[in-house]
């Protein structure tokens, strides 16, 4: 299974436990083949270096470094806007490039409301993890 993970996935992963952490860990599990493109890292990194700046007390875990050394890198098309946000294409680009099973995001305002973009469909979290038969509060 490919998918693709909106930065809002993996910069809550990278500083809080909970949903989008559960994402990553089961990623890093083998449960899913990674997706990403040059301007996804980008953004990914921009977000995570804001945050870090934001909560320099909170520990972090590196999961840039993993994605960047075993996510797989894809050089997407531009496709025409799928929506209102042009930041967010670029995610819809990378899906559709890898021909991901779904996009996981947390954008209720952009992305979640379109249910699916370029034949993919855009879910949830805690939808993703259902489908993984991943328990709500794994240990």
């Amino acid at each position: 299974m490919i998918v693709v993970l909106d930065t809002n996935i993996v910069a809550s992963a990278t500083f809080w436990r909970g949903k989008p952490a559960h994402c990553l860990e089961a990623w890093a599990l083998g449960r899913f083949d990674l997706a990403i493109s040059h301007p996804i890292l980008t953004e990914y990194e921009e977000v995570i270096a804001r945050l870090a700046a934001r909560y320099p007390e909170r520990p972090q875990t590196d999961w840039l470094s993993a994605i960047q050394q075993a996510g797989h890198l894809y050089l997407p098309a531009p496709l025409p806007p799928a929506t209102a946000d042009p930041d967010d294409e670029k995610f819809i680009e990378c899906a559709a490039t890898a021909q991901a099973d779904y996009l996981v995001t947390g954008d209720k305002g952009h992305l979640l409301v379109l249910e699916q973009a370029a034949g993919i469909p855009i879910i949830a979290a805690s939808d993703f993890l259902r489908l993984l038969g991943v328990p709500e509060n794994p240990a």
